[in-house]
């Protein structure tokens, strides 16, 4: 059984911002926080795409880069 399965998109979303962000707890992530700021604060281009990656092999998708550079928000990462 796929336990991914079990997880709504929002809970998958933040066991990948948890494997890049480790210092940030589970139940201190929004939907309305900001991916490069919030999460990803002291970060560069390289570890946004580490990020999408993880995204993608997550969700077995891929982001174009026009959809990566549209993700501001946790809650638009949800969306996609």
């Amino acid at each position: 059984m796929d336990r991914r399965k079990d997880k709504t998109t929002l809970e998958r979303v933040i066991t990948c911002i948890r494997n890049i962000a480790t210092s940030i707890a589970d139940d201190s992530i929004r939907e309305d926080m900001v991916v490069r700021g919030d999460i990803l604060e002291e970060s560069d281009y390289l570890d946004f795409v580490e990020f999408i990656m993880e995204i993608e092999e997550e969700f077995d998708i891929e982001i174009t880069e026009a959809d990566a550079e549209a993700i501001t928000t946790v809650g638009s990462l949800v969306k996609i």
